[in-house]
């Protein structure tokens, strides 16, 4: 099913399609997927929404995450998380499968970590609102 959006414009305020991405992990190896394409601002609160789907080029294993994390950023600093990062959900062929949300300098980047044993394909959008 599709996945709607309605962004209530507030000052200060805008939803954002920041990035797509994808990558290729080996055997239970680590990958970046996709990086917001610019730095986090200062002084703002940072709603990020990533979808990442990940799987086997034959198909024969798959996975799908949508993550949901909040992050501040004040005074220069790098960005703070808030809380921790929610998978609204986790849907594995393999539960040893994993994707996240994780700071990289003033970033955000989505990283998606395959089986031991298996390369996995990842493909991720980011999605971003924030008040500044």
């Amino acid at each position: 099913l599709p996945i709607f959006y309605t962004a209530i414009r507030a000052s200060g305020s805008r939803l954002i399609n920041e990035v797509s991405g994808t990558a290729q992990s080996g055997a239970g190896a680590t990958v970046t997927i996709a990086t917001t394409i610019s730095a986090l601002p200062d002084n703002a609160v940072t709603t990020v929404i990533a979808h990442v789907t990940g799987g086997k080029s034959d198909e024969s294993e798959g996975c799908s995450y949508y993550l949901v994390a909040c992050y501040r950023r004040t005074g220069g600093g790098a960005p703070t998380l808030c809380g921790a990062v929610t998978a609204i959900w986790t849907l594995e062929t393999d539960a040893t499968a994993n994707a996240t949300l994780a700071i990289s300098g003033n970033n955000i980047i989505v990283q998606g970590t395959s089986p031991a044993g298996d390369t996995y394909d990842w493909f991720a959008t980011i999605d971003y609102v924030k008040r500044t």
